[in-house]
């Protein structure tokens, strides 16, 4: 069974033991955003920053004297002027239908939430900081020059004097996850004729119909296993299980819908066969209703076709493999996929998205043609969101094996993402290029390591073609209490100005004993700086991003 949920902090790199390939199977979200309420361990953990033993060597570049401090995000700060740095903060309210110019409402930084730290003759300097009016805070005195900013596990490294932190409310409060599962008693009509995997002629190739229950308010999503669905059914009537599934307040506002997507065909391959996609084709909007699982959740009507849009798609995908060398000299190419989501309707560009199920999905195998081109139709089932968004990715595997001969794949992805109509009738080409000659330490950084506990340096080349508006770091410990399903757990995330070249991993994010994996990752999106509400880079409609994939990092145990 199908099911996903976008409410939590999910990696873009993703791990499997034979190789990943669903990294992009749903848009999960990668927010690591500001909560309204932040937990209390978010002040404890940022009253100091280990920046650990010097063990770290800047990258050769940095030490040229025709390319000193000024472009580099690691570079000492040095320029004799010093002023405050505003760091303002506020949250729009995006759970009612209103659209996205509603008031920003600014909250109270807490003591201690934020800290600042600049890097003076070699060592880091806490800078003295405090809340001021409603959604601000203030650092006074600090250096120009490029700065490290740490709220809770987000670092901005950035020299802007001005730092918008503002996130978006997007579900309501008061949400509760039910313990157990939960009955469904289904009864459909004018179900688009069901395709079924084993049908009259043999086994069929996916997608395969399915019916998803989506609710928005609760960010929660789920297909339904209809257990006695037959090929050609236009009807349902039996009982399934909610595997996944939260409590359903009427008086709340709560809503469901349910829709059914179905296999349509794009093209003729190359070497024979046909490529597919499956699509939201008819949809039903539930009444009213309240759920808390104590009782069977009644689920019936009739099923409505759903208004049919298009894209004219000329994907050129060899353009997106061709840049597996650029991700790490050993990757290769594990999957390709394009999928569509509601969104706020345009013009906006930055709003409301997420929790809403896909529209439409496309997945390409490894051994995917250069180009594919067809008319894609979709529909949209949202009736408060009703803009789209498309994303076409393709996800790189490299291969890697801990010291004590765990082996398992890390993956990395290139993707584009825009409005369908900027995407209708043009080439489908990649925006962005990975970063270039990682290092790590002043060495190259794709071989797989063991490095010493304390701070290490990353630094990086400007992707070819130029500099990105900003540079994502992603550091994620990999779980490994069970080396057949290798789990990534997010660590931190480094927000970057797109002139560096280089950032210091603190000594405190990296324990000695475990293995990290990690990616710089290139971003491009109108508007986006570290310094303009870098926490809300996935509300973004318009982006690409490229990502550059280090060897795996296992930190030497200490010495008992």
């Amino acid at each position: 069974m199908h099911t996903w949920q976008f409410l939590s902090l999910a990696a873009f790199l993703c791990l499997t033991g034979t190789g990943c390939a669903e990294s992009e199977s749903a848009w999960a979200a990668e927010r690591g955003a500001m909560q309204e309420e932040r937990p209390a361990e978010s002040d404890s953990r940022s009253e100091t920053f280990d920046f650990g033993n010097e063990t770290g060597e800047e990258p050769a570049e940095s030490e040229s004297e025709s390319d000193p401090s000024e472009s580099e995000g690691e570079s000492d700060s040095e320029a004799p002027g010093s002023g405050p740095v505003r760091i303002s903060g506020a949250m729009r309210d995006l759970t009612k239908e209103e659209e996205e110019d509603e008031e920003a409402h600014p909250w109270f930084f807490p003591p201690r939430s934020l800290n600042l730290f600049v890097r003076q003759q070699g060592s880091f300097v806490p800078m003295h900081g405090a809340p001021g009016a409603a959604g601000d805070y203030v650092f006074g005195k600090v250096p120009d020059g490029p700065y490290y900013l740490r709220e809770g596990d987000n670092v901005l490294v950035t020299r802007a004097r001005k730092v918008d932190l503002g996130v978006d409310k997007l579900l309501r409060d008061g949400i509760v996850d039910l313990d157990t599962d939960s009955l469904v008693r289904v009864r459909l009509d004018s179900l688009e004729p069901w395709h079924d995997r084993f049908g009259d002629s043999g086994e069929h190739g996916p997608p395969y119909s399915d019916v998803q229950l989506v609710s928005e308010q609760l960010g929660f999503g789920t297909s339904l296993v209809l257990y006695d669905m037959h090929e050609g059914a236009t009807s349902a009537d039996e009982e399934s299980v909610l595997f996944v599934a939260r409590r359903i307040e009427a008086e709340r506002g709560d809503t469901l819908r349910l829709v059914q997507h179905a296999p349509r065909e794009l093209c003729l391959l190359p070497g024979g066969g046909v490529q597919r996609y499956s699509t939201a084709v008819r949809a039903l909007h539930l009444p009213p209703l309240s759920h808390d699982g104590t009782e069977v959740l009644n689920i019936e009507g009739t099923l409505a076709p759903l208004p049919q849009h298009e894209l004219a798609l000329d994907w050129r995908l060899s353009a997106f493999t061709a840049l597996a060398a650029d991700v790490h000299p050993e990757a290769v190419c594990a999957a390709s996929r394009l999928a569509m989501r509601p969104s706020s309707p345009e013009p906006c560009t930055v709003g409301w998205m997420g929790f809403l199920g896909e529209l439409m999905s496309m997945s390409v195998g490894h051994d995917a043609p250069e180009r594919l081109s067809g008319t894609v139709r979709y529909g949209n089932p949202s009736r408060t969101r009703t803009g789209v968004v498309a994303r076409a990715a393709t996800t790189f595997a490299v291969a890697v094996q801990t010291p004590d001969g765990v082996a398992f794949h890390l993956t990395a992805s290139v993707f584009v993402q825009d409005r369908p109509g900027n995407l209708s009738g043009r080439p489908l080409l990649p925006r962005i290029q990975p970063p270039r000659g990682l290092t790590l330490d002043g060495t190259e950084a794709y071989s797989s390591r063991v490095v010493d506990d304390g701070a290490h340096v990353i630094g990086w080349q400007s992707p070819e073609g130029g500099a990105p508006d900003v540079y994502l770091l992603r550091l994620q410990r990999i779980d490994l209490e069970d080396p057949t399903h290798p789990q990534p757990v997010p660590v931190a995330q480094f927000y970057v100005d797109g002139d560096a070249t280089s950032v210091r991993l603190p000594a405190e994010f990296m324990e000695p004993g475990n293995h990290y994996s990690l990616t710089v990752e290139a971003v491009v999106s109108d508007g986006y700086a570290v310094w303009n509400r870098p926490l809300m880079l996935n509300d973004r409609y318009i982006v690409s991003r490229a990502a550059a994939l280090c060897g795996l990092l296992s930190v030497a145990p200490r010495a008992s």
